[in-house]
């Protein structure tokens, strides 16, 4: 198989996250229509066999196989970064699973377990002004601090008390800190992985190329950014950066000293309890380019450590674990509360199998989603299948409604809809009778006429509906360009691709008779600040008697309201 030691390490760590392993062995049904999903479906059935099978040691020859054809990047026999692996793995996915919970809000299995909010304040040393922006992340990476860092940090203590802003209140800052700064260590040979966290979320000064621009100065300036936590992920993947690029690559072998149990209330914008405990690390033995990749992971259903070493697997003991060299750390947050099967008594009531899942095996799993699984009927949506829903005690969801919270009244009882089968069988005629159309008005070689443009919003609700990838406002409606307009002037700030795109005459006036909509706006060439083109008087129709006819048929063929 080749050097795979990176690709093995992370997937041990991965199928013993329970809420991820958990999904894809009792959940995920792929419909094999692109690489990346046959890729979802070889890690299903690798989960599978590690969990079920009683054999010392698997290949995953056939996972192996459909990630080459997913990630190119990964083919021949060399060795690659198990970071890098995970990084693209989870990506994949994610876009394989996700599915939107409310209109234009998507969710995965991936994203409800990894997925941090992590905001990253930037102050202008000039004009002292603030920008904020919250990003989504998987991972958090740590560098290792310095000698001469960990000094720096230490004179926080006499100057700001805490991380600043960290709280408002003077009294919990001099709490907080009290217990910060006992996480500092004197011996240089090691750092503490709080020291890590700390050097991550503390302020840093951007100087010389690494200025800011600030948009009230209107230049680059020198500033200040923090980061910190808004809302922590129900896993914590902390990546070590041990290995460092300039013009020779090199890798630090600095030991950082990690906890069973983490703590993070240091470093969330709003301080407060948030405990972790460790089940997972991914160790990196060699130098930069080569080395090899070891997993270690606590067993969920007997509490052990292991370690997996290629096709080698021993119990190890904690304190063996902790000795280790981290390069890839997984922490779970903790549970107020040991979840167990929900029981099965009358009287019934059906909950979200999906949702159930993240109930069983991670600390935060949020609101209960069901309305995009539910027709106007409240019954099935044509698209899901009635294992989607799980049948549990009635009186055991009224308290779990009391806990998280639902978007919709409680099921007592869940089948398929016979009458939206039927639409979306006229439906699925209607949107292939309509690709075919517009193919066959995108192929006409000879242009005719100036450019239509069209908002980008408005095509990416038309390709969702020609798709049925969603059961949430399925119809696109009218064509809407109205985004691309201020107090009735064009934004000045509209990119072609990203804003807007352009469709010929036949297509636009096909457009129209099917959705209707506007405004027009054309143009002589595909861009919008071109000038305004006024439209000729053709002496032929754009489109052809049978083609107006096949558009009057197939209009509001199969409409789900």
């Amino acid at each position: 198989l080749g050097n795979t030691c990176f690709m093995s390490s992370a997937v041990q760590c991965i199928t013993n996250i329970k809420s991820v392993s958990r999904y894809f062995r009792k959940l995920f049904n792929s419909n094999l229509q692109s690489i990346d999903d046959k890729l979802a479906l070889e890690f299903k059935h690798l989960a599978e066999q590690l969990w079920k099978s009683n054999q010392t040691s698997l290949s995953p020859r056939r996972f192996l196989s459909a990630l080459h054809k997913a990630a190119p990047f990964f083919q021949g026999l060399g060795q690659h970064d198990s970071q890098e692996f995970l990084k693209i793995f989870l990506d994949k996915m994610h876009e394989t699973t996700k599915h939107e919970y409310e209109y234009q809000k998507f969710t995965s299995i991936i994203s409800d377990t990894f997925k941090s909010d992590i905001k990253s304040k930037v102050t202008c040393l000039e004009c002292r002004s603030t920008f904020s922006k919250v990003e989504e992340y998987f991972d958090i990476p740590l560098t290792i601090p310095s000698d001469s860092e960990r000094q720096q940090y230490q004179q926080y203590s006499s100057e700001v008390l805490s991380p600043i802003e960290r709280i408002q209140q003077e009294t919990e800052k001099r709490s907080i800190w009290r217990n910060i700064s006992k996480i500092f260590s004197s011996d240089s040979s090691y750092v503490k992985l709080y020291e890590c966290l700390l050097n991550y979320c503390l302020p840093e000064k951007l100087t010389d190329q690494d200025m800011f621009y600030c948009e009230k100065c209107k230049q680059k300036c020198e500033s200040q950014r923090e980061m910190k936590i808004v809302n922590p992920p129900n896993v914590l993947m902390l990546i070590i950066k041990r290995f460092k690029f300039s013009r020779v690559g090199s890798k630090i072998l600095t030991y950082v000293q990690f906890p069973i149990e983490l703590d993070l209330r240091y470093f969330l914008e709003k301080p407060r309890s948030c405990t972790y405990q460790l089940t997972g690390i991914i160790q990196h033995i060699g130098a930069l380019g080569g080395g090899h990749y070891i997993a270690y992971c606590q067993n969920s259903q007997n509490f052990n450590w292991y370690e997996f070493n290629d096709s080698i697997v021993t119990e190890v003991s904690e304190r063996e674990v902790l000795e280790k060299e981290a390069y890839i750390l997984f922490y779970h947050k903790t549970m107020d509360e040991i979840r167990n099967k929900l029981i099965e008594l009358e009287p019934y009531a059906y909950i979200p199998s999906y949702w159930l899942n993240k109930y069983l095996t991670l600390a935060n799993p949020g609101p209960i989603y069901q309305k995009y699984l539910l027709c106007k009927h409240r019954n099935l949506w044509p698209f899901y299948k009635l294992s989607e829903f799980t049948r549990i005690s009635y009186d055991k969801y009224h308290k779990l409604i009391e806990a998280f919270g639902i978007d919709d009244d409680i099921l007592r009882s869940i089948q398929e809809c016979r009458v939206c089968e039927e639409k979306i069988r006229e439906l699925s005629s209607r949107i292939n009778q309509e690709t075919e159309l517009v193919k066959e008005l995108e192929a006409i070689k000879r242009f005719e006429g100036p450019w239509y443009i069209v908002s980008t919003k408005w095509i990416t609700k038309w390709k969702r509906f020609l798709s049925l990838s969603s059961s949430i406002n399925l119809f696109p409606g009218p064509v809407d360009n109205s985004c691309l307009f201020s107090n009735q002037e064009l934004r000045p700030d509209l990119k072609k691709g990203t804003d807007y795109k352009g469709v010929s005459r036949h297509v636009w006036e096909a457009l129209m008779v099917l959705y209707d909509g506007g405004p027009a706006i054309t143009r002589g060439r595909l861009d919008i600040y071109s000038p305004f083109l006024e439209v000729p008087e053709y002496s032929s129709p754009s489109l052809s008697s049978n083609q107006l006819s096949r558009l009057e048929n197939m209009k509001n063929k199969g409409l789900v309201n």
